[in-house]
């Protein structure tokens, strides 16, 4: 009875706009007050919640792609995505997906990949002759790659959850996030042929080499995390460390930044992480809850109920991300879907980093699929468009990284072979 008010009641704030974290601190007060318990249990499970070195990954690569946004490194890495790929048809479109599927290496977050990028990228694209449907829906759909490839804020958040691997997991996205980045790029050799994308400048091997060059500091980003954390030199919360320290030498020394500016970014990085950090704290007193009302065994048998091979049941999990992907924020739905389906994953010996990999993939999709898709938002706030015509630019794109999706589910070797390789 209890559950099924609070099922009802989470349905009900969400539909009225109120914002998730609010939503599940509201609906853990709601199960104190019925049930008794005392009133600081709440609190105290928000506490033992952030109170996770693994966590502390989150802000500090939120921290490390808001520098290569202010300062200049985000341009540096268009360029140099330029000379490879923008000698071709639909040039452009091809560059964004290149540098997102760079910048992905970088940041860890499709947001922060939307506005680095796109705030380059859209604005020139228009000029070029792109109208804003394909300049807008390229790149919304290409920064869901951000958070696929390796650093990933919502694979950290899975290895805090649930504890899975997180340096398994980065390494299980890597596959998957250049193949949807690839398939993208067919897409727009596919549209090219249809509306006549414009031809991208060609590049003489000085200029590849002059772009690169300045590029190298950025470049070398990805290198160092997946290294680092694939040796076992560092963790991931540490290469979040290691990111931002390099950031600002790097701005220091390119002139890019000075203390002002330095601490602009530190306050807006501070906003920014306090969202997915808080929804991260009551997610995690939420699925204390639904545990202690044994609502993971009760979902779980319905599940097996229907199906008891992995395969399908990985199908299900994928629906179940992908529609509450257009409501809910990805944190969100880490934090409520994990917890509760883990049990079910280890009793079908589902690899658990093929879980992750496949709820990671399916929280990237809901950032572009409305009404609440977070990086529509971004880009209509970048450009002024209206987000209905940013979707439908998105389709194609979609369409593509849907297919690469369900691969990766019916073919876990996608995922589990680089992680195997390493031992992790």
């Amino acid at each position: 009875m209890l559950v099924s008010i609070m099922i009802a009641g989470f349905l009900l704030l969400c539909f009225l706009g109120i914002p998730i974290a609010v939503v599940m601190g509201t609906l853990g007060y709601i199960w104190v007050f019925w049930t008794g318990g005392e009133s600081t249990l709440i609190v105290r499970r928000l506490y033992y919640g952030l109170d996770s070195f693994v966590l502390l990954a989150v802000p500090l690569f939120i921290l490390a792609a808001t520098m290569m946004n202010n300062f200049d490194m985000s341009r540096r890495l268009v360029d140099f995505s330029t000379t490879i790929v923008g000698r071709f048809k639909g040039g452009l479109a091809h560059v964004t997906i290149f540098v997102s599927m760079i910048f992905a290496g970088i940041s860890g977050s499709s947001q922060a990949d939307t506005a680095g990028v796109g705030g380059i990228l859209i604005p020139a694209m228009k000029k070029a002759g792109y109208s804003d449907e394909v300049s807008t829906g390229v790149t919304v759909a290409a920064s869901t790659i951000g958070v696929i490839i390796p650093p990933s804020i919502p694979m950290v958040v899975i290895g805090s959850v649930v504890s899975i691997s997180v340096a398994g997991m980065f390494l299980g996205g890597i596959i998957p996030g250049i193949l949807i980045g690839l398939a993208q790029m067919v897409t727009v050799v596919l549209m090219s042929r249809r509306f006549n994308f414009p031809l991208g400048k060609k590049y003489s091997f000085r200029e590849f080499l002059v772009r690169g060059w300045q590029a190298f500091p950025a470049l070398v980003i990805p290198i160092i995390v997946i290294g680092g954390i694939v040796t076992g030199v560092f963790t991931a919360t540490e290469a979040g460390d290691i990111c931002v320290v390099y950031a600002v030498i790097i701005a220091f020394f390119t002139k890019q930044m000075n203390l002002k500016k330095l601490w602009d970014t530190f306050k807006e990085v501070g906003l920014m992480s306090s969202i997915p950090l808080l929804i991260c704290g009551f997610g995690i007193a939420l699925s204390w809850i639904l545990a202690y009302e044994n609502v993971p065994a009760q979902i779980n048998n319905a599940i097996l109920s229907l199906t008891t091979n992995a395969t399908a049941v990985l199908v299900l999990i994928s629906i179940i991300v992908l529609i509450a992907g257009c409501f809910m924020d990805g944190i969100a739905i880490i934090m409520l879907v994990c917890p509760i389906l883990m049990p079910l994953v280890e009793s079908l010996k589902i690899d658990p980093i093929h879980f992750g990999v496949v709820v990671t993939i399916g929280c990237a999709i809901g950032l572009i699929t409305p009404p609440v898709g977070l990086c529509l938002f971004v880009a209509s706030s970048i450009t002024g468009i209206a987000i209905e015509k940013i979707f439908r630019g998105c389709i194609p794109f979609l369409i593509a990284e849907m297919i690469i999706f369900y691969i990766v589910i019916f073919y876990p070797s996608l995922v589990t072979w680089l992680p195997s390789l390493f031992g992790t």
